[in-house]
């Protein structure tokens, strides 16, 4: 897995390079499609108008020439997806969440009214919790993010398989620092819960980065990467595979405002792009 950067190669997330870019300060607005290397970071604290800067470059890659096909966006928040997606007027297929994008490449659905769908439902993983006796209060979405609750054992079990499984490769459960005690046997429900998926065939949040770590990925334009403070390692490794492929690539982020450290994400790995890429720093506040 390697590519050009600004004067360098980078290999794997552990090779970082050598050469080092020179850092733009620069306002919400002014980075045109024209200023990008192949490999870029744009760093914004908030009020910056990141996301904003991030829709005028795809703005300006379409009314190039550049088509939707050509164009990946990828970002954590649901929310700042489907604002990018309302800015440009792109499709869910080029522009949503690392896992909605994977979830469409995968060809995996959710149920929809009643329906089995290619995820776990609420009430196999109910059935799951009642045989083994863990305590399970909030609604389970196999496809999305788990509400933390103290006071839920399934929720303590799935951020520490989250927490393993976003590693590269896995890790045991046992093998995480733990800040609480469990109420059970971590790797024996893990292994319970795997075998689980494997009997009904579904699959589940996590299942959709193990996948895709495999995949292949066609050629690119451009992929831009949003909020990439909050990726953990597997996610790095997957938009490392993509970035290989893409002709242009922008990693954008806060490092001070990551909170998905429970999963393993690291500002580190962001900031390590600083080595080979072009770095713009937006300084402005709206």
């Amino acid at each position: 897995m390697t590519g050009e950067g600004n004067g360098g190669v980078t290999g794997s997330l552990f090779d970082r390079g050598s050469s080092a870019a020179a850092h733009i300060d620069i306002g919400s607005g002014e980075i045109k499609l024209s200023d990008l290397d192949r490999r870029n970071v744009i760093f914004g604290r908030p009020g910056t108008a990141k996301t904003t800067t991030i829709t005028r470059i795809m703005a300006d890659y379409l009314a190039g020439g550049g088509t939707e096909a050509g164009l990946l966006y990828l970002t954590y928040s649901r929310s700042m997806a489907k604002d990018a997606r309302d800015k440009t007027g792109l499709s869910k297929n080029s522009v949503g969440t690392l896992h909605s994008i994977l979830s469409r490449k995968l060809g995996w659905r959710k149920g929809m009214r009643g329906e089995e769908g290619d995820y776990l439902s609420d009430d196999d993983v109910t059935r799951f919790c009642e045989k083994y006796g863990i305590k399970k209060k909030t609604r389970f979405r196999a496809w999305d993010e788990e509400e933390s609750d103290e006071d839920d054992d399934w929720n303590f079990f799935m951020q520490y398989y989250d927490a393993a499984r976003n590693r590269v490769p896995p890790l045991k459960l046992s093998d995480l620092d733990r800040e609480n005690i469990s109420p059970f046997d971590l790797d024996y429900m893990a292994y319970k819960y795997d075998e689980l998926k494997k009997t009904l065939g579904k699959h589940d949040y996590t299942d959709i980065l193990i996948e895709a770590s495999k995949m292949e990925f066609m050629p690119i334009d451009l992929l831009i990467v949003d909020e990439a403070q909050d990726l953990t390692p597997i996610m790095w490794y997957i938009v490392e595979k993509i970035a290989s492929v893409a002709k242009r690539t922008v990693f954008a982020g806060d490092e001070l405002q990551s909170i998905y450290g429970f999963k393993g994400a690291d500002p580190a790995f962001l900031l390590a792009k600083k080595k080979d890429s072009k770095v713009f720093h937006l300084k402005k506040s709206y």
